[in-house]
C-alpha cells in the first residue's frame, strides 16, 4: 500500500490481520504479512482469502517482500 491509504484501506488490512490471527496465526510479522498478501491479491482481483493462506505458509512471496506502511500496521495492531 502507498503511503496515501485510505481509511477504508486501513479498516480492510485490519480486518484481514484479525482474519488472520483467527484462523493462520498468533505471530504479528505472520498476521501482518497476510493481511498484506490479501490486499495485494483484492488489489488486482484476486481471491485474498487464499493469498492470505500462502503468505502463512511462505515466507519469501507475496506479504513479505512489501511490507504496508507504518501507519496501517500500528492501526491493524
Amino acid at each position: 500500500m502507498a503511503s496515501t491509504e485510505t481509511e477504508d484501506q486501513k479498516r480492510t488490512y485490519a480486518e484481514w490481520y484479525v482474519w488472520a490471527a483467527r484462523n493462520l496465526s498468533s505471530t504479528g510479522e505472520v498476521r501482518h504479512a497476510c493481511a498484506k498478501a490479501a490486499m495485494d491479491a483484492k488489489s488486482v482481483g484476486g481471491d485474498p482469502a487464499p493469498a492470505a493462506r500462502a503468505a502463512a505458509q511462505n515466507r519469501s512471496g507475496a506479504g513479505w517482500t512489501d511490507a504496508a506502511s507504518p501507519a496501517v500496521r500500528s492501526y491493524a495492531e
